[in-house]
């Protein structure tokens, strides 16, 4: 397996033994081995801040619900439906299979949602799993 490559910057090690003593350790690392960061060269770091700051916006945070809805159409028709390769040959062909495809995904989400069937499995936190069967999480009991 391939290794990643290294993030770009300038990484800084801190010992454990270096960090260990400083009563601000608690609120800079939880790491046994000490902290570990990557300066990065001014500009880069500027984007990031930026990038960062803009994340932060309520248009951004508009812009990106699009996107999350999308991303989860795109892996339902990977994982489902098996749209990572086209089974022809041509643009033509493919284009129409992805327009199949497009319509068979609407057509299971539709049947999820006549039947009440979620479209996907959600974790249940440990916490949760401890409740008692029949509680209703929101308590309103």
């Amino acid at each position: 397996m391939a290794r990643s490559p290294k993030p770009p910057g300038y990484p800084v090690r801190f010992a454990a033994r270096h960090c260990g003593p400083c009563e601000l350790r608690p609120s800079c690392t939880d790491s046994q081995t000490g902290r570990n960061l990557t300066l990065r060269p001014r500009a880069e770091h500027d984007i990031l801040q930026q990038a960062r700051t803009e994340q932060d916006t309520d248009h951004w945070r508009r812009r990106y619900g699009h996107r999350a809805g999308v991303e989860g159409t795109i892996s339902q028709a990977v994982q489902v439906f098996g749209l990572r390769r086209s089974r022809y040959r041509g643009l033509a062909k493919t284009r129409l299979q992805h327009h199949l495809t497009g319509a068979a995904i609407n057509l299971a989400r539709l049947d999820a949602w006549l039947t009440g069937v979620p479209l996907a499995r959600t974790r249940t936190s440990p916490f949760a799993a401890l409740r008692p069967v029949g509680c209703d999480p929101t308590g309103q009991n």
